[in-house]
């Protein structure tokens, strides 16, 4: 009874570990050491400040804090939103492992126009406003656009472009993926802003189904980031 006992304790305290450490904010600590990048936006004016613990960065130039730059890079491993380094990424991609995902901050043109560059990427002239493009059914709550100048001869672009657009039809996130088999290991980027930032978030297309989980996480980290700088 008593190793029951202990192995029901063990297991337990294994899974409280292992959800504390999915949270994005497991790391914002009152004892964490902490790294301030201020992220100007050209675009759209102003700045906005991070407050990150200092295992997220691993270049001199972050790490010395008072940072001040266009973008800022994370990258973080899936399971556990813990920092992965380059090195940590060339080691795993030796063992075809390829389990985090990378999100830059910045700031970006808005997504309505996002989704027409990439839609009609190689494609000449200006690109049309959204609302000339076609939505097809997408998967994962997501609708699927074609393109919007069918009558042009068109380069084979192997990507598929999707829109999250709830009932207020507002875009709240575009997500260009690599179709299956046209790259060796399809990948997805998926554009949205949190926090005052516009983010670029790249995974693998196998990931697809967890996006809305994956935005939720990127927020959630970004948010507390603003909280503790301010």
């Amino acid at each position: 009874m008593r190793a029951i006992l202990l192995a029901a304790a063990i297991l337990g305290a294994t899974q409280a570990a292992a959800g504390s450490a999915s949270d994005p904010c497991h790391a914002f600590t009152p004892d964490a050491a902490y790294v301030e990048t201020t992220v100007i936006r050209q675009l759209e004016g102003g700045e906005v400040t991070l407050r990150v613990p200092e295992q997220y960065f691993e270049d001199a130039w972050d790490l010395a804090g008072s940072h001040t730059d266009t973008a800022q890079l994370f990258r973080v491993e899936i399971s556990s939103f813990e920092p992965v380094t380059r090195r940590e990424t060339s080691e795993r991609n030796k063992q075809g492992i390829w389990n985090w995902m990378t999100f830059l901050v910045g700031d970006k043109v808005p997504l309505d126009q996002i989704a027409p560059i990439k839609a009609d990427l190689l494609l000449p002239g200006p690109e049309p406003d959204l609302s000339s493009y076609p939505r097809l059914p997408g998967p994962y709550n997501l609708v699927r656009i074609a393109s919007a100048r069918p009558d042009l001869p068109r380069p084979e672009l192997d990507l598929d472009i999707y829109l999250f657009e709830p009932t207020d039809g507002a875009v709240e996130a575009v997500l260009s993926c690599d179709k299956p088999g046209a790259q060796r290991f399809p990948v997805c980027e998926h554009f949205f802003r949190a926090a005052g930032l516009d983010v670029q978030l790249s995974y693998r297309r196998t990931e697809l189904p967890r996006w809305r989980e994956f935005q939720a996480q990127v927020t959630a980290f970004l948010t507390c980031a603003i909280s503790e700088a301010s």
